[in-house]
């Protein structure tokens, strides 16, 4: 997702912007979030849009009628990893 970034965004802007992709789509998704807080949104289903991303970036699946608290949640979650691991 361009210019969305969790670490400088945070997990409710974050969170809401992604509901907002997600409302657009029918199928469902996986969202990730690399180390630096880029967020990415692929279509489970489409080979097209598939990259090879760790599995450690993958924040969850969701669906247009996944809630913005939801995300949030995932999103702060993933946070916190990201935070943990520049600590170490």
């Amino acid at each position: 997702m361009r210019g969305v970034n969790l670490m400088r965004d945070g997990a409710r802007a974050t969170a809401e912007a992604v509901k907002r992709r997600l409302s657009g789509m029918s199928e469902t998704c996986h969202v990730y979030v690399s180390p630096d807080g880029e967020v990415a949104i692929e279509r489970r289903t489409d080979p097209r849009t598939k990259r090879e991303r760790p599995d450690e970036w993958l924040v969850g699946t969701y669906s247009r009628k996944s809630s913005v608290s939801d995300l949030e949640a995932d999103l702060e979650c993933r946070l916190d990893e990201i935070r943990m691991r520049e600590a170490a």
